[in-house]
């Protein structure tokens, strides 16, 4: 048996096939989710994750205490208006869940410091096309360095959770992209390495049963080592101390928006400043956890 988390849009058709498997299940609106909570207990599904996309901002969406008891990763444009967020607060301090915010929006980075700040779990998608990396150098010297109370901010305290001083450190469990963890599973009913649909040298299967030998294919196998390529030939990724814990995401935007380079070696100075500094912390902070 696979120890995979099978992320999948929610559809009732996969579901017998998902039995005694974890999954990540992306639903359409969150009305969905009683739902989605009594199929799976009907089918002996384990719900590692509920993945919603909002359209709205934060501050405009009704938060239900009928939503505890269940991971959920929560991605809105904004935060919206703070005096409105903050009158459902006693509700959402009672849930389980992660706010994540693109840096396609202009206000991701002010967003993640102030709930941070009022002690909600946040995560940032890097989008190396839109990412203004002096902002996020600041956020992430916020999120690792700064010694006032905030709650932790991913994926910078995922990389110094998981850090090793001589391996590579993948944050993309962040966004439930790491291989090594998460196989997606599409409508259609083909199990992927990659959320891209469109990359078919991550396509496994379109049998379902075969999700249990995932790591014996010749792709599983062929993607794990996708990162050699970056020393093969002569690249910037391949001369920067930063490429343990970016691994070369970022190496198709280099020309369009540089600054990844400077950005990834301060990021991994302040975690090993973090981890130095780690000893005389010795408040834990509760743990986001699906």
């Amino acid at each position: 048996m696979t120890d995979h988390f099978i992320v999948c849009h929610y559809n009732s058709c996969h579901l017998t096939g998902l039995r005694n498997k974890s999954a990540v299940f992306n639903i359409d609106t969150m009305s969905d989710l009683e739902e989605v909570k009594n199929a799976a207990r009907t089918n002996n599904i384990h719900i590692h994750c509920i993945r919603f996309k909002s359209k709205k901002a934060l501050s405009e969406i009704i938060f239900r205490k009928e939503w505890s008891g269940i991971p959920i990763a929560m991605e809105a444009p904004a935060l919206g208006r703070v005096s409105i967020f903050l009158r459902m607060a006693q509700i959402i301090k009672n849930l389980n869940i992660r706010f994540y915010f693109s840096t396609d929006s202009k206000s991701c980075y002010q967003d993640v410091r102030i709930l941070s700040s009022l002690g909600y779990h946040c995560a940032v998608i890097i989008n190396g096309s839109s990412v203004n990396w002096e902002e996020l150098t600041d956020l992430m010297t916020y999120a690792l360095l700064n010694r006032i109370e905030h709650q932790e901010i991913h994926p910078f305290d995922y990389v110094v959770r998981y850090y090793h001083p001589q391996n590579r450190t993948d944050y993309n469990a962040v966004y439930f992209n790491d291989a090594a963890r998460y196989i997606y599973l599409s409508d259609e009913g083909v199990l992927s390495l990659s959320p891209d649909s469109k990359d078919s040298d991550c396509k496994i299967s379109e049998d379902l049963k075969s999700i249990d030998n995932i790591s014996e294919t010749q792709v599983y196998k062929d993607y794990s080592y996708r990162w050699h390529k970056f020393f093969l030939k002569p690249t910037e990724c391949a001369s920067c101390s930063g490429w343990r814990i970016c691994l070369g995401k970022y190496e198709a935007y280099i020309k369009q928006n540089p600054g990844c380079k400077l950005f990834f070696s301060e990021f991994l100075d302040s975690v090993e400043i973090r981890l130095k500094n780690k000893e005389t912390d010795n408040k834990e902070k509760p743990i986001w956890q699906p």
